[in-house]
């Protein structure tokens, strides 16, 4: 039984008539998925498959936030988790949840972000305040490999919750500052995400 992990980007469509100023979608977040995905079969001493990313086809943030519990579609109040975009992920979970070890949650940020400015990698975790013994490995690992990333307490990421409280499994929400947009460590840092999971 080969252990995996599953990759989602919910904010991967961005609406045809945004300004990239508003940052309706996550601009570097397919890529970063697509990334890892990739990188994944050419690390020597793999040992986890990373599943193809989960990316929404057409709803955009605007539309829907696919990482809330609740969005507003066509003025009608309804819940994330029945979009067929959270149910394709859960369903890939409960299918092969014994295999499943971990979900990451893929999203980027504007490198302008002033809080965040500093950091290629931000985790974000909602737990009650508190943060997982593998959030704190995730961050020292990084930092120690030279990426300097950070962690917060997350705020309401459904998708992220969705997976550790209802289907029991470890989960995270990773932002990537949206500098490394071709930047020389971009993938440096898919083979270090790749070395982690192996950790776990």
């Amino acid at each position: 039984m080969q252990r995996k992990v599953v990759l989602t980007v919910p904010h991967a469509v961005c609406p045809d008539d945004a300004p990239s100023f508003s940052h309706m979608c996550d601009f570097l977040a397919p890529d970063a998925a697509n990334c890892i995905y990739t990188v994944s079969k050419d690390v020597q001493g793999n040992e986890i498959e990373v599943v193809r990313p989960f990316v929404p086809t057409h709803t955009s943030r605007d539309e829907c936030d696919l990482n809330r519990r609740w969005c507003n579609m066509n003025q009608k109040k309804k819940s994330a988790r029945d979009h067929p975009f959270r149910k394709r992920v859960k369903n890939f979970v409960l299918e092969h949840t014994r295999e499943v070890i971990f979900v990451l949650d893929v999203h980027s940020y504007p490198p302008h972000l002033e809080k965040w400015k500093d950091y290629l990698l931000v985790v974000l975790e909602d737990n009650n305040g508190r943060i997982s013994s593998y959030v704190k490995d995730f961050v020292w690992f990084m930092n120690k490999s030279g990426i300097p990333t950070t962690y917060n307490v997350g705020n309401n990421n459904d998708l992220h919750l969705e997976m550790r409280t209802v289907l029991g499994k470890r989960s995270m929400l990773l932002e990537f500052n949206e500098v490394l947009t071709g930047h020389q460590n971009f993938m440096k840092i898919c083979r270090l995400i790749v070395l982690w999971f192996n950790r776990l």
